[in-house]
């Protein structure tokens, strides 16, 4: 996920499913009109990631009531079903629970090159 520091992976790779996990957030600048939400994917297991060693899997707006101050509270829920379905939820909490959501099969995300590279990490392991 994007923040103004960059990105930060906040699900780990290899993370066990399914995985909760909340954070509190802020705007960043008085009368913020807009949260531009944004999720990344990528092999690291690093929590600051350079932008080109990511891959975008989506973006969304959450529209902010007018005249917020600076550092108005945003709470952030993160959700991977058993199934590797990824939901995201950003709630305005100072504006009576406007949110937005955002949804997707993790399954599908990664690029050819990247399963190519995970499968090669699995190549000769035997299950018995």
């Amino acid at each position: 996920m994007r923040f103004v520091s960059g990105i930060k992976n906040i699900v780990m790779r290899n993370t066990a499913v399914p995985h909760h996990f909340e954070f509190k957030a802020t705007t960043v600048e008085a009368n913020q009109e807009i949260v531009l939400i944004e999720l990344y994917e990528d092999l690291s297991d690093e929590v600051n990631v350079p932008e080109d060693a990511c891959t975008k899997l989506a973006d969304q707006e959450l529209p902010l009531n007018p005249n917020l101050p600076a550092d108005s509270p945003l709470d952030v829920v993160v959700n991977i079903d058993k199934s590797g379905l990824l939901s995201v939820d950003v709630t305005d909490a100072s504006s009576n629970g406007k949110s937005t959501h955002i949804e997707m099969m993790l399954q599908n995300a990664l690029s050819e090159v990247e399963k190519a590279q995970e499968k090669i990490k699995v190549t000769g392991i035997k299950l018995i």
